[in-house]
């Protein structure tokens, strides 16, 4: 689970199926998506607040304004 760094010199933020990222407090977490036609299904680790969630939802119509998961939940 570590990203890696790409020829171009640009760093991934996938490391073998998650997305390796920060959220807007600078936690680093790891996740993985996975969409059909009528839901999705979402996995977070936060590896340092030893935290783990699973979420499954039926998917609304989105566009750009789309807000993601971890906007929204708050790990303290």
């Amino acid at each position: 689970m570590t990203s890696h760094t790409l020829s171009i010199g640009k760093e991934n933020v996938y490391g073998i199926g998650f997305r390796i990222e920060k959220d807007k407090a600078g936690r680093t977490f790891m996740s993985h998506g996975v969409s059909t036609f009528e839901s999705r299904t979402y996995f977070i680790i936060y590896p340092k607040e030893e935290l783990v969630m699973a979420v499954t939802y039926n998917l609304l119509p989105v566009g750009d304004d789309e807000i993601g998961l971890s906007d929204i939940l708050s790990v303290k």
